[in-house]
């Protein structure tokens, strides 16, 4: 007995269409499940036409409590959509959190795009029911049997690294290379720091995530904490009385310039010191009785709870630029840890192993020079307490500005008006 949620449990008629033979299913049965799939935000992500072809090719599987559904080190065959029940996907690495599958979620994809071996075990943990996809139609419905076609390369020879690294060498082994198509929001890399692969972006765009972890603490000067609160609250006074300054707009467009954060679980979004969050700009004079603690310039300038990470985009990378080339240095080179997330891209893949076999000390060289590290958390965070603080300073300026105008103003409205006479 299935002890999910009713609300987990897919319609009877869906199921009984899902066991068909995908070759007797009819376009309208397969409608009929992609309405249902539909109501799934990972399945609703991919394309009206892809959905429509995964569900004509999609088969339904049950499993007990305790069967192993992929499990590390084995060939990919396939990935799967959660339709009711619980799984438990773990990772050999000790580093690597647990991650538990409900209803809705998807698992075992990564694999078959990046065409290696399973890097985690998934497990049951009560009776479980997947919609399942098999890997050669999930390589044909995505396109990818036509990804080894050579002029795909060209792109890579623009880059200054394939100058002087013998990018023949790829066309002798097409295995040491493959092309993908990322779906938008798919995690390309997780950790920059052990990447297998080294990108050239062919097509579309990826953005370089750095996590902020939340319990790192990172203190002010208290001096300039207080500073920057007197004039924040000094140019609220004279905004709430004039009705003059427009900084908030300025704010975000100056932000913008700099840099962008990305919040998940915000349903009561909390504001870094860059103000970024547009929601809790517009609620601050709805808050200022309650004194400059919610205005988030304690010591620490993110709410500890870790169920609110913050991401912000250090980079945005097009057609023709590279991620991974530090991957191939010695651990103490890489720099900090970043991620690589599809904004929807066509990415050229070169096996790291292979590219070290041929890269010599002039190229490893060039690319510690070309190729500098991201930024660490405390260098993140000491950008943004730095356009905080210059924000702060135009404010105060503006307000200095706004102020002596107006006082001039005030002064020649009380002169008394002299009469011209005859």
């Amino acid at each position: 007995m299935c002890v999910s949620p009713c609300k987990d449990i897919v319609p009877f008629r869906v199921k009984e269409l899902l066991k068909k033979s995908s070759k007797d299913r009819t376009e309208e049965e397969a409608d009929t499940i992609v309405r249902t799939m539909q109501k799934m935000p990972d399945f609703a992500l991919f394309p009206f036409e892809i959905q429509k072809q995964l569900c004509q090719v999609a088969w339904y599987d049950s499993f007990g409590t305790g069967r192993v559904i992929i499990r590390e080190g084995h060939a990919a065959d396939g990935f799967y959509f959660v339709l009711s029940g619980r799984l438990v996907e773990s990772y050999a690495a000790e580093d690597e959190a647990n991650t538990v599958l409900r209803h809705g979620m998807k698992f075992g994809e990564r694999e078959l795009l990046t065409r290696t071996k399973r890097k985690s075990t998934v497990l049951t943990q009560e009776r479980t029911e997947l919609f399942c996809v098999h890997v050669q139609d999930y390589v044909r419905i995505f396109n990818l049997q036509d990804d080894m076609d050579t002029a795909n390369l060209n792109v890579c020879r623009h880059l200054s690294i394939f100058k002087l690294w013998p990018i023949d060498k790829l066309l002798e082994h097409p295995d040491a290379w493959t092309m993908q198509n990322y779906q938008p929001g798919f995690v390309i890399v997780p950790d920059s720091r052990r990447c297998d692969w080294i990108y050239v972006v062919k097509t579309g765009q990826c953005k370089v995530l750095k996590r902020l972890t939340p319990n790192e603490g990172w203190t002010v000067d208290p001096r300039e904490e207080n500073r920057l609160l007197h004039s924040r609250e000094m140019g609220r006074a004279h905004r709430e009385r004039k009705e003059l300054i427009t900084a908030q707009g300025d704010r975000e467009k100056d932000n913008r310039a700099l840099i962008s954060v990305l919040w998940r679980n915000v349903s009561t979004p909390r504001t870094p010191i860059s103000g970024i969050h547009t929601a809790r700009l517009d609620s601050r004079h709805d808050n200022r009785e309650k004194g400059p603690s919610r205005m988030q310039l304690g010591s620490r300038i993110f709410d500890p709870d870790p169920s609110k990470p913050v991401f912000v985009v250090l980079d945005v990378l097009g057609p023709g630029q590279a991620f991974g080339f530090r991957s191939v240095l010695s651990s103490s080179e890489r720099g900090p840890s970043v991620s690589l997330v599809s904004n929807s891209a066509e990415v050229i893949q070169i096996k790291k192993k292979f590219f070290l076999r041929y890269a010599d000390e002039t190229i490893l060289s060039l690319l510690k020079m070309k190729y500098t590290p991201y930024p660490s958390q405390e260098d993140v965070l000491e950008s943004l307490w730095k356009e905080h603080q210059w924000e702060d300073f135009k404010r105060d300026a503006l307000y200095r500005a706004v102020s002596s105008v107006t006082s001039r103003q005030a002064v020649q409205l009380q002169r008394p008006k002299t009469t011209k006479t005859n």
